[in-house]
């Protein structure tokens, strides 16, 4: 399956989900989850649902995987990429609304005519919805249980209190253009506690992911990072 998704994004196309209404357009429940997702961008995007259930500590949960495809490139005047969106609504009950939500894997493919350096993914709204960074617990070698990150050799996470966003940043490698990434890679998943459905009327927040370029004396950073990443391995520290 990765296979065929890699070629696919190759040739500027990605597969999507039947709640499409044109490309990189979507908008539909999430199964039986409480949740209503949309997203619009140039490029393409789709959110399939893998299953659904209730964890042991009782949380009700849903199983996602996502597709995205970037045909953007950068802002002439800022050099920024511009990021894909999903946004979760809740139309049901709260007692009938999961509260975690699993990202079991993401296709995403770069057709932005850059190399990317790094990709982010950012929490809109941390009063309504936070990572669970335990058990997310992302990691950088494709052997270990885990959100995988590769091709990136590091990550790490931030919060910004002014904006009330969370961030997960993968860095030190590259996704060339015309390449694919696939974060989680069936091995971990990338989960979000809903926090926020007590709050007054349906909870919603924003997913947004983006990959970032960085200005040429960046680049001597990040070719700094792999060297000390690389030296780190062989001494074993």
């Amino acid at each position: 399956m990765r296979r065929v998704v890699y070629l696919l994004c190759a040739a500027g196309i990605i597969l999507v989900a039947a709640s499409v209404g044109k490309a990189g357009v979507i908008s539909g429940p999430l199964g039986n989850s409480g949740w209503q997702v949309s997203s619009a961008t140039a490029g393409g995007v789709s959110v399939m649902v893998d299953g659904e259930g209730i964890d042991p500590d009782g949380k009700r949960f849903v199983v996602i995987e996502v597709y995205k495809k970037f045909v953007d490139g950068p802002d002439p005047r800022t050099n920024v990429l511009p990021p894909i969106n999903l946004s979760f609504v809740q139309i049901a009950p709260d007692q009938a609304t999961a509260s975690r939500i699993y990202i079991a894997d993401e296709t995403i493919c770069n057709l932005t005519g850059v190399t990317w350096m790094d990709f982010h993914w950012v929490l809109a709204s941390t009063d309504v919805a936070r990572f669970n960074r335990d058990l997310t617990d992302p990691t950088t070698d494709p052997n270990v249980e885990g959100w995988q990150v590769q091709p990136f050799q590091g990550y790490d996470w931030s919060y910004d209190q002014g904006l009330g966003s969370e961030t997960l940043s993968a860095f030190v490698g590259t996704v060339p253009n015309g390449g694919s990434f696939f974060p989680g890679t069936g091995k971990g998943n990338l989960l979000i506690d809903v926090v926020g459905l007590s709050l007054p009327g349906p909870a919603a927040f924003v997913l947004k992911e983006l990959p970032t370029i960085p200005e040429p004396a960046s680049l001597l950073l990040l070719g700094a990072g792999t060297v000390v990443l690389a030296a780190r391995r062989r001494t074993g520290r």
